[in-house]
């Protein structure tokens, strides 16, 4: 582990970075002209967010839920990865220490929820849900949904890409990678579960699962919900 001094050096050299980087719409979006009043929620673009441990299927059902719904698509990694600097997110989680990561997570989530003006699936990291001020921010501005898999389910994806980035928070360093997958899962579906106004079991095929989901959006039992929040907008949601 970098010292503490390194870590702060290589933290300030990334979010001064982030802090330069003027246009986001070469990665995804663009800024609005002026921050909206997050009480008007039913004047903005309806945003869904995908929350849930790492592997439970966020890109992967977001990306078959927004083609279905023709709707924007943005993996909050991709963001993250490059405002870190690092080639991989798996080298930026290792680099930095967890809160160093959280911190700047958070603050590139927050830019790009700020910035959304068309009907959006976000997908963010596992570790967003650490950011309560960013989760308050996704609260108020979005629909908010918890793909939930199993443990099993979790360590078997896992094991087929070991290289994700992912942030293990207060682990201890004698553990192994599965004791730590098993620590962090405990502590956080309580957490995702907190934010969520819907939970969705994502063990099996999630092509089906992005399916289900859009018939309920459209349809469904997650109609009314977001018609209620994104009233204005009812023509994207059918």
């Amino acid at each position: 582990m970098p010292s503490a001094s390194s870590q702060r050096t290589v933290l300030s050299g990334v979010l001064q970075k982030l802090d330069a980087m003027a246009q986001w719409a070469a990665v995804a979006i663009r800024r609005p002209e002026r921050r909206t009043n997050m009480r008007k929620r039913k004047h903005l673009a309806p945003i869904i967010v995908l929350i849930g441990i790492f592997t439970a299927g966020k890109t992967k059902i977001g990306k078959l839920l927004a083609r279905l719904l023709g709707w924007a698509f943005i993996d909050a990694d991709d963001l993250v990865l490059k405002a870190s600097g690092f080639p991989t997110l798996q080298e930026a989680s290792e680099k930095l220490s967890a809160e160093a990561f959280i911190e700047l997570e958070g603050r590139v989530v927050r830019e790009m929820i700020e910035g959304i003006t068309e009907p959006t699936i976000v997908a963010p990291g596992g570790s967003i849900v650490y950011n309560t001020e960013v989760m308050e921010l996704l609260r108020q501005r979005a629909f908010i949904i918890h793909l939930l898999s199993s443990l099993s389910t979790v360590l078997r994806r896992y094991a087929k890409r070991p290289d994700r980035g992912v942030v293990f928070k207060d682990c201890p360093p004698e553990n192994t990678t599965e004791q730590n997958i098993v620590l962090v899962y405990a502590e956080r579906i309580s957490m995702y579960e907190k934010w969520a106004r819907e939970t969705i079991r994502t063990d099996r095929d999630r092509p089906a699962i992005a399916g289900q989901l859009a018939k309920d959006i459209r349809r469904g039992k997650l109609h009314e919900q977001l018609v209620e929040m994104f009233g204005e907008f009812e023509r994207e949601i059918m």
